[in-house]
């Protein structure tokens, strides 16, 4: 049985905002801090305000939900 090739939540947002760097420098944190996000398969609870801030001044329709595995 073939997995289905998912990406994972921190995967996602990085996408939505253009990528590890374009993330990195709209949160003002390094890239290597949004590429372990990404290694990790997931984004520390602490980003999770600022980043929900960020979806709603960049008009991304994230939720919560969005941000960890469920």
């Amino acid at each position: 049985m073939k997995k289905r090739n998912q990406k994972n939540p921190a995967e996602n947002v990085i996408s939505a905002f253009g990528g590890v760097r374009p993330l990195s420098r709209e949160l003002g944190v390094n890239a290597s801090t949004v590429s372990r996000w990404k290694s990790a398969r997931s984004i520390p609870q602490k980003r999770w305000k600022a980043i929900m801030t960020l979806a709603k001044k960049r008009n991304k329709s994230f939720s919560l939900k969005d941000l960890f595995h469920s």
